[in-house]
């Protein structure tokens, strides 16, 4: 079954988190979104719909040009007890 959430759910939810985010600057912001935001994000892409499925996606450090490492990402979300 695949999920899409509505706009008002969007909405709904993304306003909490753009109220936690005012008032922070990008190197504020950086540190929490690699810890804690690109891990999700990463398996999201490397598993789009199914564990037993993987996609070539990538994840690119724009600056360095240095691949997020899929280990460190899977590491960091046992750690946090999400999977």
């Amino acid at each position: 079954m695949e999920y899409i959430p509505t706009e008002e759910q969007l909405q709904k939810w993304g306003k909490p988190i753009i109220d936690s985010l005012n008032g922070f600057t990008r190197e504020d912001l950086e540190p929490l979104f690699e810890k804690y935001v690109l891990p999700f994000y990463y398996v999201a892409c490397t598993f789009p719909k199914d564990m037993n499925v993987h996609s070539k996606w990538k994840i690119v450090n724009r600056e360095t040009g240095e691949e997020y490492d899929r280990k460190e990402a899977f590491k960091r979300l046992k750690m946090e007890g999400l999977m």
